[in-house]
């Protein structure tokens, strides 16, 4: 459990109650970016009924999972830094969080993905790139830190799909582990490390946060030191993504990739970017179709039988010996509209107008405002399950979002 008393005293202090976010959403996956500090946050939605999402690293403070670089041996953390403004970029499935200086462009794009065991989006692919703005090369380094915590209660506070972490490590792939995991019995967060499609990074190391935090750049590795930094920071692990500073000629630029996402027992093999908004394409765009002509066809020649209806005589109603149905007797006299003397009168019953009521008349406006509402949805589910039928595919978080709608309306209405 992280023990940050000094941190959360001075947010206390500060009144501090959240920072603004852009939000993104695809199959399970939740993904934050904060513009005004330079962050993201990343959750996964372990309830698809209820739309539950939990978090797969600490998000409470998100400035404390960060994107750092060293240029020519000047280190800067992106967000902080005044020597780089942040912007929001990119678009709704690729968006991008830009760190834009006089000297570098580093843009880190966010793209959903989903791994073999996976039927939609369970992850990011983020993409790092660092443009060269100069007019000659630099020397560029790139640290990426994610202040992890779900398997901080753990005996192990890391597994790779070759090892159990339960000590500082660094890994700098003199093995072939293929990705981390951190995580707890209900939910596990998964990095790549050799895993295709995500760049090798020169090492990863695994380590208490503060240390990470309170270094400019990398530290002195300490062979089965625990996490612990007294007196303070307490069972905090974090871990740390190392891409040793290269030479980017002027102009040109540098681009790593590394993938994060719910565990997979499978890694990250088969991971594809996810795709559950775009309907699949059916016909290339080449695609003619046949010219078809309908057969000349023309009716058979049809005469109707010759009919001839029975003959009929009406009853000759003046007749003496015509006897009306039901051996009703024929009267007299005409008919009066007026009751007989005999008839008992009695003053009409009242007549009660809700229009004169406005407590009535609130109540009916009411019901008639949410049958109208009710309508107005269930008209939505249709054209929406039309257009899932027609022209694009429904995501898995619109069908949960549709059944929930349905489920509510049925019970308000009483229908089994």
């Amino acid at each position: 459990m992280k023990k940050r008393f000094l941190l959360i005293a001075v947010f206390c202090l500060l009144g501090f109650s959240g920072f603004y976010a852009a939000e993104y959403k695809a199959g399970r996956i939740r993904l934050e970016l904060h513009e005004d500090i330079g962050r993201f946050s990343l959750y996964y939605m372990a309830d698809a009924v209820i739309e539950s999402y939990l978090p797969l690293f600490i998000v409470k403070d998100p400035r404390s999972s960060f994107l750092s670089l060293q240029i020519n041996n000047q280190s800067y953390r992106l967000g902080e830094d005044t020597a780089f403004v942040t912007k929001l970029g990119g678009t709704s499935s690729n968006p991008a969080l830009i760190f834009e200086s006089s000297f570098v462009k580093v843009t880190e794009e966010f793209a959903f993905i989903r791994t073999a065991s996976f039927t939609v989006a369970n992850g990011v692919r983020i993409t790092i790139t660092v443009a060269n703005k100069t007019g000659q090369s630099i020397n560029a380094g790139i640290r990426f830190l994610i202040d992890t915590s779900l398997g901080e209660k753990e005996a192990a506070h890391f597994l790779s799909d070759k090892r159990q972490i339960n000590d500082e490590t660094v890994i700098d792939f003199s093995t072939d582990d293929s990705y981390w995991v951190s995580g707890d019995k209900n939910l596990a967060l998964m990095g790549s490390l050799l895993a295709s499609g995500s760049t090798r990074p020169s090492f990863v190391h695994f380590a208490n946060w503060k240390r990470f935090n309170d270094a400019g750049w990398e530290f002195s590795y300490v062979k089965g030191r625990d996490f612990n930094l007294l007196p303070y920071s307490i069972a905090d692990s974090a871990v740390c993504y190392f891409f040793q500073p290269e030479q980017i000629p002027a102009g040109g630029s540098r681009t790593i990739t590394i993938m994060l996402a719910a565990k997979d027992e499978r890694g990250f093999s088969s991971s594809t970017i996810a795709t559950n908004d775009t309907p699949p394409n059916y016909a290339p765009s080449n695609y003619t179709p046949p010219n078809y002509t309908l057969p000349n066809y023309t009716p058979p020649n049809y005469t109707p039988p010759d009919y001839t209806p029975p003959n009929y005589t009406p009853p000759d109603y003046t007749s003496s010996d015509y006897t009306p149905p039901n051996n009703i007797p024929p009267s007299n006299n005409p008919p009066s509209n007026n009751p007989p003397s005999d008839y008992p009168l009695s003053d009409p019953p009242p007549v009660v107008h809700a229009e004169g009521n406005p407590t009535v008349n609130q109540r009916e406006s009411e019901i008639k405002q949410s049958m109208q509402a009710d309508l107005y949805i269930l008209q939505d589910l249709m054209n929406r399950l039309q257009e899932h039928n027609v022209s694009r595919r429904l995501t898995d978080d619109e069908l949960t979002q549709m059944k929930l709608q349905i489920s509510r309306i049925k019970e308000k209405y009483n229908i089994p």
